[in-house]
């Protein structure tokens, strides 16, 4: 009883940070391609007017957000978010090690065999 009594507070922090840190990475990966696009409709700036340009930065920041939000369920479903960022950092810990002579490849969120 006492041991659940002081574990269950403790559990719950850890949810709550892994399920901060799961939004933040996920948020990086919608981020992205939105802060891209509205960069690159910046360029338009030299051809339109600035009261049109606030009207395409924003659909172009709409549609960067749309493609990053496609773009990250893709990632969520085929790699796993902590899984897909390990990788690109490339830190054995998360991501584990890649041995393809032995038949060891990152797929779906996990090392498995072929």
């Amino acid at each position: 009883m006492f041991k659940r009594i002081v574990s269950a507070p403790l559990e719950l922090f850890i949810y709550l940070l892994a399920t901060l840190i799961f939004i933040v990475l996920y948020g990086q990966i919608v981020l992205v391609p939105t802060a891209l696009l509205t960069l690159a409709s910046l360029v338009l700036l030299y051809f339109i007017s600035p009261a049109e340009l606030t009207y395409i930065a924003a659909l172009f920041a709409l549609a960067g957000f749309i493609t990053g939000v496609l773009w990250a369920e893709h990632i969520r479903r085929k790699y796993s978010i902590f899984g897909f960022h390990g990788y690109l950092s490339n830190n054995p810990e998360i991501d584990g090690y890649q041995r393809p002579s032995q038949g060891v490849v990152f797929r779906q969120g996990n090392l498995v065999k072929h």
